[in-house]
C-alpha cells in the first residue's frame, strides 16, 4: 500500500468492491474484515498486493 500511487486508485477501489461481492457470495456480508498486510513486520509473506477476507467468527474486543 505504501507504494500505491494515484494511478492505482481505480484498481484499489475495484478490489474493495470485489471483496464485498465475494463476502455476499460466501454468505458473510453481515460481518467480515478485509486485511492488507504491508511489509514483513506486518505479516506480509507474499510481496504483491492481495487482500485477506476474514469472516465466520465473532471477533473479540481486543481484535477490534
Amino acid at each position: 500500500m505504501v507504494d500505491a500511487t494515484l494511478e492505482d486508485q481505480h484498481i484499489l477501489g475495484h478490489l474493495m468492491l470485489k471483496a464485498g461481492e465475494i463476502a455476499e457470495e460466501l454468505g458473510v456480508a453481515d460481518a467480515f474484515r478485509v486485511i492488507v498486510n504491508n511489509g514483513a513486520n506486518a505479516g506480509q509473506t507474499v510481496f504483491h498486493l492481495h487482500l485477506h477476507l476474514l469472516a465466520g467468527q465473532t471477533f473479540s474486543e481486543g481484535m477490534v
